[in-house]
């Protein structure tokens, strides 16, 4: 299914109605789940969510452990220099962009 198909098919989701009806015990279902769907997001972004904050915060960690490790990622601030080593494609700062670079750090 195409992208604007997946939006297509939330257009008749009354969001509202479904967020004002989740439960403690679809908050709770969701938190155990190991792959969640876009109805377990609704669930955690509910009000009836705010009561297991810490719960969700622990999922969280886990999750960003499991795919990212205990790493911790720098981006260099833009005020040093215009460019960055990473290459995104979609980045304007990608350093195989095409445009004039400056760095305020000397080099030798």
């Amino acid at each position: 299914m195409s992208f604007y198909g997946v939006i297509e098919s939330y257009k008749n989701i009354d969001i509202d109605r479904y967020m004002n009806n989740v439960t403690d015990e679809d908050v709770i279902k969701s938190l155990s789940k190991e792959n969640l769907d876009e109805y377990d997001l609704l669930n955690l972004l509910s009000k009836k969510a705010s009561n297991y904050l810490e719960e969700m915060a622990q999922k969280a960690n886990k999750i960003t452990n499991q795919y990212f490790g205990k790493t911790i990622c720098l981006y260099t601030p833009m005020y040093i220099a215009n460019y960055c080593i990473n290459k995104c494609v979609y980045c304007g700062y990608n350093l195989e962009s095409k445009i004039k670079r400056k760095s305020l750090i000397w080099k030798k």
